[in-house]
């Protein structure tokens, strides 16, 4: 369908070497402007219905939708703040990894501190990426399992970062990751 209406764009400017007048130059440039336009909503909806099937997309927009998902049966809305050019510095790798201890930590949060708020900051620079996930909920210690923690770490080791967790029992967890986007 797009390659018809590029076609058809095609055609319509080959009209203007038939005509010296100013006025149906204009509608020949307005009509093949309309087109290109056309294409470019047709390929975004494309693109954008893509992203809903696992592709790829807009780092901002999957986020997003990982924090929807992970909340769907929280009872609130965890704040989400997006700082910086995420979705312009971040690599199609690293947002793979970002996504998955994004929701990772979005899920420990839920299931084993009882918060009653969680907030979550992903921040891009030139230089990094950090996502920070924060709770008001219970803190822990030693926790009885660390399989999801270690995977966390790992993930930001194996890119050049670091991970941290500051989690006094009784006063909430802070999760800082973060990694280089060169």
């Amino acid at each position: 369908m797009i390659q018809r209406l590029f076609a058809a764009g095609l055609s319509i400017q080959s009209l203007r070497r038939y005509t010296d007048n100013a006025v149906a130059h204009e509608r020949i440039a307005a009509a093949t402007s309309e087109l290109d336009a056309t294409i470019r909503e047709l390929r975004a909806t494309i693109y954008s219905l893509q992203d809903g099937e696992g592709g790829a997309g807009l780092l901002t927009d999957r986020a997003l939708r990982a924090v929807q998902a992970g909340a769907r049966d929280l009872g609130f809305t965890p704040t989400v703040q997006l700082i910086g050019p995420l979705d312009d510095n971040v690599s199609e790798e690293l947002a793979l990894h970002l996504l998955r201890v994004l929701s990772e930590g979005l899920s420990n949060a839920i299931r084993h501190s009882g918060a009653k708020n969680i907030s979550i900051s992903l921040t891009a620079s030139q230089d990094n990426v950090e996502l920070l996930i924060t709770d008001d909920g219970c803190g822990f210690q030693n926790p009885e399992r660390i399989s999801g923690l270690a995977n966390m770490e790992q993930r930001a080791a194996s890119l050049g970062g670091t991970f941290n967790i500051d989690s006094p029992p009784g006063h909430g967890t802070r999760l800082c990751w973060t990694a280089p986007t060169t």
